[in-house]
């Protein structure tokens, strides 16, 4: 739980609502419904904020689409950021 408090307070505004994206199943995230639905950015933000959330080891792209790397981040950021909004 302190790490996932950790990083996840390090997390910018568009990071947070990418995160809200994948939790919730989108996977056309550079969508002009999905970056308005979830205040993504715009497209050219999309890039950066992959490769950041990458570089902080929250997602891995390497199947080709987002998949968190620890099991246990997405229900605690599903409980702590998209339930109680």
């Amino acid at each position: 739980m302190a790490l996932f408090q950790q990083i996840s307070r390090g997390l910018t505004f568009y990071q947070t609502n990418y995160l809200k994206a994948v939790v919730a199943g989108e996977h056309q995230f550079t969508s002009q419904r999905v970056l308005n639905d979830y205040g993504i950015g715009s497209q050219g933000n999309i890039k950066r904020i992959m490769e950041t959330l990458e570089d902080l080891e929250i997602l891995n792209f390497a199947s080709g689409h987002p998949v968190f790397c620890d099991p246990y981040f997405s229900p605690l950021f599903k409980r702590y950021f998209v339930e109680n909004r």
